[in-house]
């Protein structure tokens, strides 16, 4: 959601050769409503969401995110955590099968940021970015004993910013799925 939301709703409504008013005038929304979705200042509810699913014939994809069985997961994995082994090996095949079975099936998205891109504006940290239907989105860091909430708009936009600096740098889906299934086969081999 947010700006990666945004932006992949843009994506889908200018592969569709739309303008954000024959969107809006086919989802029975307001441009501006369009507009706000794809800056990432609003998130549709259920309803709006099933509507530009099926202006924009994408199946339920918008309309999951309310779908306890289907949540909205975007996960960007520094390569660094596939390659530490905790549990053995048998435990670190199980779990990037897991992971490779559930992006298959669209349950999540996951992107991998490999060794060679060296530093990158993740590496001292773990963040979460949060949207809510009735608030605005909050942001969650996380370092060595320390966790933190972060809610002002200003700090919330620069961690996305940092996220999506980072998820333009990560392997596409494909190949980070073709680098979870070897790394898993390595450890399978060893286990």
């Amino acid at each position: 959601m947010g700006s990666i939301y945004g932006d992949w709703l843009k994506e889908q409504r200018e592969t569709a050769g739309l303008t954000q008013q024959q969107l809006a005038d086919m989802a029975i929304m307001t441009r501006s409503h369009i507009a706000h979705i794809e800056a990432g200042r609003r998130v549709p509810s259920k309803e709006d969401a099933r509507r530009l699913d099926r202006a924009l014939g994408t199946g339920n994809v918008l309309s999951s995110l309310d779908d306890p069985e289907t949540p909205v997961v975007w996960a960007l994995l520094d390569e660094a955590v596939l390659r530490r082994q905790i549990g053995g090996p048998d435990v670190m095949a199980e779990q990037l099968g897991h992971l490779v079975r559930l992006a298959e099936i669209g349950r999540i998205q996951l992107h991998v940021l490999p060794f060679a891109l060296g530093v990158h504006p993740l590496l001292s940290n773990m963040l979460t970015l949060m949207w809510f239907e009735d608030q605005p989105p909050m942001a969650y860091g996380e370092g060595l004993r320390m966790g933190r909430i972060h809610d002002h708009p200003t700090v919330v936009r620069e961690l996305q910013h940092r996220y999506d600096y980072a998820l333009g740098n990560a392997l596409p889906l494909t190949e980070s799925l073709a680098l979870l299934r070897a790394t898993a086969r390595d450890y399978e081999r060893h286990g």
